[in-house]
């Protein structure tokens, strides 16, 4: 592993992927234990930002160029279903015709990207916003980050909402240097991690509970990834995987 890696995506316990720069997209069948290279060569040297897949054939994968693209043999051809956006586009996706996608817009699809439309985000002034997660087609999170460009913040919240992001409602405050990634693995346990710790709620995001901090170092996280209750990874910025168990 190395630090170019950014996002992580499991179908179950043993088949998964990672994406990240210099076009990289990895493969394991056996839970991460060995990584076949699938990086597709037709590409520019891009930054592949967030992957997910629904099942071993179907998946879906952002860019730094702002483009969206889909694959329906488990990631060996990739065809473009959306571009235009401001790089680094975050993904939740549902299923193989609904997919959601936040780059300070939220832009969504209920026909596998052939149409999009969009919606704004509430997040507070002084906050940008970082990651989403939506557990189906009306409840989204998305998690915040330091939007000033200077001024020191030290608490961070959480938006949701319950109509597929018409309207938005925040969280309680929480302790870190920014929030990075958001994952649920059902629509009331979730977690959100980001410079320092990691909270998890039990109750759809209506309270959060610190969960996990690193002993001296910070936790740096980039993206992290559930299969069940039991099961999880996370990278971070550092080129770290950490394994939840």
């Amino acid at each position: 592993m190395s630090s170019n890696l950014w996002d992580i995506s499991f179908i179950n316990s043993f088949q998964g992927w990672i994406c990240g720069a210099n076009n990289t997209i990895l493969k394991t069948l056996d839970g991460g234990n060995n990584w076949i290279n699938i990086s597709p060569e037709n590409f520019e040297n891009k930054i592949f930002v967030e992957i997910d897949f629904v099942d071993e054939n179907n998946g879906w994968i952002s860019s730094n160029y702002g483009e969206i693209l889909r694959t329906t043999d488990g990631g060996i051809t990739w065809t473009i279903k959306k571009s235009g956006h401001i790089g680094g586009l975050r993904l939740s996706v549902l299923n193989n015709q609904t997919v959601y996608a936040l780059s300070r817009k939220l832009y969504r699809t209920f026909d596998g990207g052939e149409t999009w439309d969009s919606v704004d985000v509430a997040v507070p002034k002084n906050y940008f916003a970082s990651d989403m997660f939506f557990t189906n087609s009306n409840d989204g999170y998305v998690v915040t980050e330091n939007g000033t460009g200077g001024m020191m913040i030290t608490e961070f919240l959480v938006v949701m909402t319950k109509n597929g992001g018409e309207t938005w409602l925040s969280s309680e405050y929480m302790e870190d240097g920014g929030f990075k990634c958001v994952y649920f693995v059902n629509e009331k346990v979730g977690w959100i991690a980001g410079t320092n710790n990691i909270y998890k709620t039990y109750d759809g995001g209506k309270n959060w509970i610190f969960e996990f901090s690193p002993q001296n170092e910070n936790l740096y996280a980039k993206n992290i990834f559930f299969i069940d209750e039991n099961n999880g990874w996370l990278i971070n910025w550092d080129g770290q995987v950490y394994k939840y168990e």
